[in-house]
């Protein structure tokens, strides 16, 4: 299910509850929308891609505009604010970042999955040290093939000296060998 679905059946199942100031909002303080600030009636939303000043960002904003209950938007392509002002009764809040979301365009963006900073330094970190070696080797080995090799010796020597005792270690880190053969060949960075 898509987040800015998630968030508009939460705002539907939960109209009874409007009791509490922006109950249901999605207070996200990173990805492409954030909430800067909220207060009954009024929302700033902050939006990185409206500082390219793309013209269908523009369009979705003029858009937003015109929705019954929206009362005024006010836009920054210096900050990436967007300021909503908004009757709470006709759009609830989580309704109002749902149509945020739909009419910039940026759900695709919502549901891509989260990678954080380190994630990213440490696959980079890998990247560069298996472009090492495959340099190195002048085109002979990579991460993926000594690590094929290793798993195919250690296999292969426990299934020779332990006989199927170890049925499963040996199998299973001959099945690892196989699998990474067969997954992703050419992918040489």
């Amino acid at each position: 299910m898509h987040l800015v679905t998630g968030v508009i059946i939460a705002a539907l199942a939960g109209r009874a509850k409007q009791n509490k100031v922006l109950q249901g909002l999605p207070m996200f303080r990173t990805g492409p929308i954030q909430i800067a600030h909220a207060l009954p009636g009024r929302i700033r939303f902050v939006i990185p891609d409206i500082r390219e000043g793309d013209e269908t960002m523009r369009q979705g904003l003029d858009q937003l505009g015109k929705l019954r209950g929206v009362d005024t938007i006010t836009y920054s392509t210096i900050s990436g604010s967007v300021v909503v002002r908004f009757n709470q009764e006709l759009v609830p809040p989580p309704m109002l970042f749902a149509a945020v979301a739909r009419l910039l365009g940026l759900e695709h963006e919502l549901d891509k999955p989260l990678t954080p900073a380190v994630i990213k330094e440490l696959r980079e970190l890998g990247s560069s040290f298996n472009r090492m070696i495959y340099d190195e080797t002048f085109g002979m080995l990579d991460l993926r093939t000594i690590a094929v090799g290793g798993l195919l010796i250690a296999g292969g020597r426990k299934l020779l000296l332990e006989k199927w005792a170890t049925v499963p270690t040996g199998l299973t880190l001959l099945w690892w060998a196989f699998h990474l053969i067969n997954r992703g060949q050419g992918e040489i960075s």
